[in-house]
């Protein structure tokens, strides 16, 4: 009889250990392959919305929201959001989401930047860093672009437990600010591995099959790294588009505005210039680097936080930068290649 009724129990104690053993899963994901299904998405303020040549197609309209079905997502699990979006509009794009931990629900979002190139970009955002972002995620609001009568395609969206390393992404995470008396400090969070490790991450992140990267692309090809860097430079000089908006080409005519225009602001450009070439900051940071040699950190220079960062920042590198071509004198470009290169060798890229 023991065994008899063991027998029978047996199949709903091994049920209820299946069901005990079933681990959320790390991973929600959409993509939208099927022409005219939605997979029950719903688009808000957009002049057109369909599901065509395996992306979501949309014109927006303004403050256009791209709202998901009841979702059910383990959000101290899947803390990064993966998306692969073209859009012919810069914007501040925005991810909403519905949350319910320990029985408080609410609303909150975090942003990132869209670019408006019109080519496909895979994006990656770290939602962890919005403090909400726990328990239990019930339904999401892509908000790809807020402007009106943009044009935008979304090819996926991933919501994960870490991203995929083969895939090269524009990462946009937001910066935590802590206040401290009355500075603030900006931290960036650096949890996540480095994206691009080696030559072939870098060239390869390039459209090498742009007019006149034809070069660069035999190079990368081979794998000619010194070649491939001596052909980027290059294309990088004598490209035509797209130009900074100032075109250096036209520097003769801006240098000559600026000097019958703008006197007494190159007094200014050349007597920061001049003390920057002398080794000296200025007010920035007292008369520092008196010979030769900076060093950038404040703990191991005894330069107070706040005194530091306006070192850090190089914002004078723009005075250097407008005295050169004011001047074409060789030493302000010089000043500016020694201190980027001191920055660089004193602070040597983490390890992975």
């Amino acid at each position: 009889l023991f065994a008899v009724g063991l027998l029978s129990v047996y199949p709903a104690l091994c049920a209820g250990q299946s069901r005990s053993a079933v681990k959320p899963p790390l991973s929600h994901s959409w993509n939208w392959k099927t022409p005219g299904d939605l997979k029950g998405w719903s688009a808000g303020s957009a002049a057109s919305c369909k599901a065509a040549g395996g992306v979501v197609k949309v014109t927006t309209k303004k403050d256009f929201k791209f709202t998901s079905p009841p979702v059910d997502i383990n959000a101290t699990a899947c803390q990064y959001l993966v998306f692969r979006v073209k859009s012919d509009t810069a914007d501040r794009g925005q991810m909403f989401f519905d949350y319910n931990h320990d029985g408080k629900k609410g609303m909150d979002y975090t942003g990132f930047r869209i670019r408006g190139d019109n080519r496909f970009h895979n994006y990656l955002v770290r939602m962890a860093n919005r403090g909400n972002w726990r328990g239990r995620v019930t339904k999401l609001r892509f908000d790809v672009v807020d402007k009106p009568g943009a044009k935008i395609e979304i090819e996926y969206l991933k919501v994960t437990d870490k991203p995929d390393p083969k895939i090269f992404y524009l990462n946009s995470r937001p910066a935590k600010i802590q206040e401290k008396t009355r500075f603030y400090i900006r931290r960036i969070i650096l949890s996540e591995p480095l994206l691009v490790k080696n030559e072939v991450d870098f060239f390869t992140a390039f459209d090498l099959d742009r007019p006149g990267m034809e070069a660069l692309k035999k190079a990368v090809s081979r794998k000619d790294w010194p070649a491939a860097k001596t052909e980027l430079l290059a294309y990088m000089r004598n490209r035509k588009s797209p130009h900074f908006m100032i075109d250096r080409r036209k520097k003769n005519d801006v240098v000559a505005h600026v000097k019958k225009k703008f006197p007494q602001e190159i007094k200014n450009i050349f007597k920061t210039a001049d003390k920057l070439c002398l080794r000296n900051f200025g007010d920035t940071a007292y008369a520092c680097d008196p010979k030769g040699k900076l060093e950038w950190d404040c703990k191991k220079s005894g330069r107070p936080f706040v005194v530091n960062c306006p070192v850090v920042r190089m914002r004078y590198l723009a005075k250097l930068g407008q005295a050169w071509w004011l001047t074409g004198d060789k030493k302000y470009a010089k000043r500016a290649c020694e201190l980027v290169r001191s920055h660089i060798d004193s602070c040597p890229m983490p390890p992975q």
